[in-house]
């Protein structure tokens, strides 16, 4: 709700208690790369969603990854 509301900021915590009460999954990571990147957190972003690589497969590990090179674009960081 608060990320479509944009609040990022909101969201960005929300999702972080999300993750501290069920744990990390690609999705909560991948969302909460969103949020960071909404509030112009660019390398809490990049974190986030780089964490998402690792334990998403098929579809969300493709968002993770399209996200993290996002994140990287916007930063200048094309080789990364």
């Amino acid at each position: 709700v608060a990320f479509e509301a944009r609040r990022p900021a909101d969201a960005a915590a929300t999702l972080r208690e999300a993750i501290e009460r069920a744990g990390s999954s690609a999705h909560l990571l991948t969302r909460l790369g969103s949020a960071y990147a909404e509030a112009g957190q660019s390398a809490d972003a990049a974190a986030a969603s780089g964490r998402a690589t690792h334990l998403g497969i098929g579809g969300e590990a493709k968002d993770a990854w399209n996200q993290l090179a996002a994140h990287h674009g916007r930063a200048g960081n094309a080789t990364a």
